[in-house]
């Protein structure tokens, strides 16, 4: 005998099959009735196959089928297809049924969910699904799902331009990207959609609120200690537990008043953020970045405190959140300055020192103090690294023109100076006095930077909104919640797999997400409770999904 619930979630599966040709996912049934977490609405699907009322269908997850129609095929969904710029895609590992009508001749076919609106000017819009045709060539003008490199999957119109791939938008206010040809890989073509309909909304009775609590607790899937963990509390109570990071994600207060704690004025930053910067200057190590978020005057306010604990200052990013920030909400004939749309994400790193006979130095210093240590002239260095015209200057000199050497060139030189050097029973180029330095350890004595062609220090990007922003009701549950992909962005040029990123400010823990999507461990911090509570559920179903790989699910 059903519950209550389980004969309303089957009543809406009914419904949105007839309706839109295909069964529901499990997000659209956790957001229809507002459920706890994609979990719960997997527990009613769950006791809806055992007791026969849904067909099972085996290997696929979370396939969701009533019954057999002759006028309808089940094809896989796929994923999320991002129609605005390239995300990486979710994994939903569903089945769908479409009308036979649909199926294009001759070939294999798949669909995928739209998110994003830059093909909506051919009737692509958020929500819908595409049916695609799975092909690695396309012709001008067809719209395609490509991976640009090997990474981040998107829905663009394809054009080959003077070597060079467009993959052009289908909204006239948004730009075309180009690509190299090896940069992409065609996964399929669009031939057919399928519109999304008005979404339902249904409001859950105070009475039906503990049975879903309770089943969420049940189904909860916790986050592994291993991978990200998000603390409720103060930070600063937590930095001397925590392991050195390889990335900070500082998102803080703005000077705004925007939460309790936020000094009134950028005037108050200075003072407030001191003790978190000088616990992260005793944690980092040289591989760290830091990425500061805040307002332009915010950030200048704070400049002189990180460069008084060590951070050296790398570039300024702007977020251009575009004119869709302000519009109608600027009052002409009373503001006295140009409207605001942008803020900063600002880039420092941690320099090594090195300690001799109770001095310190900065790497430069160090690698000139060594290489007179050994009594051999500076010409050597160019014979130790096999060049000519004194090309390895740079690495020694102590001017502005002082070059990082390369591993391979720094293992050539340490290996010359310990061979030809004098013989002081001390080695060359080392910390302990017993061994050298090998490649593998100088590489850690800088930051990690993965650098991307086309990605510049202006990032030209909305603030967050559709299914990305987080609410209560119709109230954004954080008021300067990051984009997923400027997060996706500043990780991974700043660390590789199974780095460890800090947030000591997760508010709703955006890093932590991104983290999770690219392989990165996380700690974060929140100190408001509500927010901490939204974080974790935010987490939660974030784990519930996995991460989408094309090139294995075709």
């Amino acid at each position: 005998m059903l519950t209550k619930r389980q004969k309303e979630v089957l009543d809406f599966i009914k419904e949105s099959s007839k309706k839109k040709g295909y069964a529901p996912s499990l997000e659209e049934i956790q957001k229809h009735f507002r459920l706890a977490s994609v979990s719960t609405a997997h527990f009613h699907v769950t006791k809806l196959r055992d007791s026969g009322h849904l067909d099972k269908v085996e290997n696929k997850a979370r396939a969701i089928s009533i019954s057999a129609d002759e006028s309808f095929i089940k094809i896989p969904l796929l994923g999320t297809i991002a129609a605005g710029e390239p995300i990486e895609a979710i994994q939903e590992r569903e089945t769908i049924a479409i009308p036979k009508s649909k199926m294009p001749k001759g070939g294999e076919v798949y669909a995928l969910r739209v998110s994003g609106t830059s093909m909506i000017e051919e009737n692509i819009n958020d929500g819908d699904v595409v049916i695609v045709r799975n092909q690695s060539t396309a012709e001008n003008g067809q719209k395609i799902v490509a991976l640009i490199d090997q990474s981040e999957a998107t829905l663009k119109k394809y054009y080959r331009e003077k070597g060079q791939i467009k993959l052009q938008p289908a909204n006239s206010e948004l730009q075309p990207r180009y690509v190299h040809p090896s940069q992409l890989t065609i996964q399929g073509v669009v031939v057919d959609i399928i519109k999304q309909p008005e979404e339902q909304v249904h409001t859950i009775k105070d009475s039906e609120k503990e049975e879903e609590e309770k089943v969420s607790t049940l189904n909860k899937k916790i986050p592994s200690k291993n991978q990200i963990q998000i603390f409720h509390g103060d930070a600063l109570e937590f930095y001397d537990k925590w392991e050195s990071p390889t990335v900070i994600i500082s998102d803080g207060p703005y000077g705004i008043s925007g939460f309790p704690g936020d000094p009134s004025t950028h005037e108050g930053l200075g003072g407030w953020y001191e003790p978190h910067i000088k616990k992260w200057s005793e944690k980092a190590t040289p591989q760290t970045t830091l990425w500061f978020w805040n307002t332009e005057v915010g950030w200048a306010t704070v400049h002189p405190i990180l460069v008084k604990h060590g951070w050296r200052y790398r570039n300024c990013h702007v977020w251009n959140k575009g004119i869709g920030h302000i519009a109608g909400n600027v009052n002409g004939k009373s503001i006295r300055k140009l409207p605001v749309v942008t803020e900063v994400c600002v880039q420092y790193t941690k320099d090594p020192t090195f300690e001799v006979e109770g001095e310190k130095m900065s790497m430069k210093e160090w690698l000139r103090y060594e290489w007179k240590r050994t009594g051999l002239v500076f010409s050597k260095t160019n014979e130790a690294c096999g060049v000519k015209d004194a090309a390895t200057r740079k690495y020694f000199t102590l001017s502005d023109l002082w070059y990082f050497p390369p591993a391979e060139a720094f293992e050539k030189i340490q290996q010359y100076a310990n061979l030809h050097g004098k013989k002081t029973g001390k080695p060359y180029f080392s910390i302990d006095g017993k061994k050298p330095i090998s490649k593998d350890e100088w590489v850690a004595y800088r930051a990690k930077f993965n650098f991307s062609h086309g990605i510049t220090n202006v990032w030209h990007e909305p603030t967050v909104n559709g299914k990305e922003r987080l609410r209560n009701g119709s109230k954004s549950l954080h008021l300067n919640q990051k984009p997923l992909k400027l997060m996706n962005l500043i990780i991974r040029t700043s660390s590789d797999s199974n780095d460890l990123v800090w947030e000591p400010f997760g508010g709703l823990c955006t890093g932590m997400i991104s983290a999770a999507e690219l392989n990165r461990r996380g700690l974060a911090c929140e100190i408001e409770k509500e927010v901490h509570r939204e974080a974790l559920k935010r987490l939660d179903n974030h784990f519930s999904q996995s991460k989408l790989d094309l090139l294995q699910s075709l």
